[in-house]
């Protein structure tokens, strides 16, 4: 007979204790709730993760999706204030000396120009001598580099900033390098 891995519930006390954290940044509790759902979800998705995707791993693909998809919009979904209580909570937590994080610029493919900050960039995937283009959304991307355990080290993500190019169809967010994206994250982490 074989036995089951014995579980640790730290990370599910830790997960709850996160989440009551980032109660204060939705006005509804109702917005609130369908984000702990979601990321229940996300947990849960073997597949793509998709707002689709996790629909489906939940079970509710039957129901109307509009309200999950309008979770997103800026005024429902407050990025900038989740990612400062997800960094307050890191701190707290830390008690390192060094504080290590690491940055990279990075481009997420997009398949309509619609999209703000979708620009054509060369597609990665191509032969060097064949370069192609390929509408993308380029970004920049800062981590903590959680302190070395047996020889490895997580990086746990703290903010994803929008790096748009200057030629690229822009609504909300200036244009910028990844390397002033660069400095505008370091500004926010001091």
């Amino acid at each position: 007979m074989m036995k089951s891995i014995p579980q640790d519930k730290h990370l599910l006390i830790t997960l709850a204790a996160l989440l009551k954290h980032f109660r204060p940044a939705f006005r509804q509790q109702r917005v609130y709730n369908r984000m702990v759902v979601l990321l229940i979800g996300e947990v849960l998705t073997l597949a793509r993760h998709t707002v689709t995707q996790i629909l489906f791993t939940l079970g509710w693909v039957e129901r109307d999706w509009s309200a999950w998809y309008r979770f997103f919009r800026k005024e429902r979904f407050p990025y900038a204030r989740l990612a400062y209580l997800f960094l307050e909570a890191v701190l707290e937590g830390f008690s390192g000396k060094v504080f290590v994080v690491a940055g990279d610029g990075t481009t997420t493919p997009r398949s309509s120009r619609k999209i703000e900050g979708v620009g054509w960039l060369p597609h990665p995937r191509n032969a060097p001598f064949q370069r192609g283009l390929s509408l993308r959304q380029r970004r920049f991307h800062l981590a903590w580099l959680t302190p070395a355990e047996g020889g490895y080290t997580r990086a746990i993500p703290l903010l994803w900033l929008p790096a748009f190019t200057p030629k690229s169809r822009r609504q909300a967010h200036p244009a910028r390098s990844e390397v002033w994206a660069a400095r505008v994250a370091l500004r926010w982490l001091q």
